[in-house]
């Protein structure tokens, strides 16, 4: 097994690779952003049954996790205080994260026993940590009398200003649940990549009104098509079904 550590910032992370052995194959740094994050994960497939362990601190963890999740990488949150020494090599790759990743499965095993879950893992950029999120903090769906109420109640809906008897729309409100819109446009960054229908939308709002206002867009509708989701318990139409199995033989294995 290749064993590899992220000591991850804002802006830039820092990776070192070691075998099984804890012998250092390497280490090279990359910018956190898409561009830089693709280019770490193409690394990362040249190399058979890999295990990476990623720094929680903060939310600068997210967008890797989601990237390494969609290309059937085996990713696990450690603690920061664990990882600190990743940026000089001495630590021990196979005495990382033992208490995340038994946190991760804890989760994992409630996770796997709710069927809202496998279904919202349906959709690209939604992990079963993530859907854990949104189903705890939505509840029962049913207390939404419709998409527009699960909309507004996390803040995602767009807010409304009035001047000379004219009305224009602003930007969201951010009232409301802050973790479920938190989530969901985090998700956007991935669905508008990988979703055939999300990603015609988002390159058609970003061209009018900018990249971060496509993105809270494509999180809205991601979260209209939540509220469908867990309401009729039925996939999502515009599902992957492969990705979902395979996100579902992940999420078992780790809840094992």
């Amino acid at each position: 097994m290749i064993n590899v550590g992220v000591d991850l910032h804002k802006r830039s992370g820092f990776a070192v690779i070691k075998d099984e052995d804890g012998s250092v194959l390497g280490s090279f740094s990359f910018k956190n952003n898409w561009r830089g994050i693709s280019e770490f994960v193409q690394k990362l497939r040249g190399f058979k049954d890999v295990k990476v362990a990623v720094e929680s601190s903060g939310n600068y963890w997210v967008r890797l996790y989601e990237e390494l999740e969609e290309n059937g990488i085996r990713v696990v949150l450690t603690n920061p205080m664990k990882t600190r020494a990743i940026a000089e090599a001495k630590i021990k790759t196979d005495k990382l994260d033992a208490l995340a990743e038994e946190a991760s499965r804890a989760i994992a095993r409630e996770a796997v026993k709710d069927l809202r879950v496998e279904l919202l893992l349906g959709f690209k950029g939604i992990d079963y940590y993530t859907a854990m999120i949104i189903v705890n903090e939505i509840g029962d769906i049913n207390r939404f009398s419709s998409p527009r109420k699960l909309v507004s109640w996390a803040g995602l809906c767009p807010s409304v200003r009035q001047s000379g008897g004219r009305c224009r729309m602003g930007g969201i409100t951010k009232q409301g649940n802050k973790w479920v819109r938190w989530a969901l446009v985090q998700a956007a960054h991935q669905a508008a990549r990988h979703d055939g229908r999300l990603k015609a939308f988002f390159e058609r709002v970003a061209a009018g009104r900018g990249v971060q206002k496509a993105v809270v867009a494509v999180a809205r509708k991601m979260l209209v098509s939540t509220y469908y989701v867990l309401k009729r318990r039925e996939p999502y139409r515009g599902e992957d079904a492969g990705l979902r199995r395979r996100k579902l033989i992940r999420l078992r294995r780790l809840a094992c």
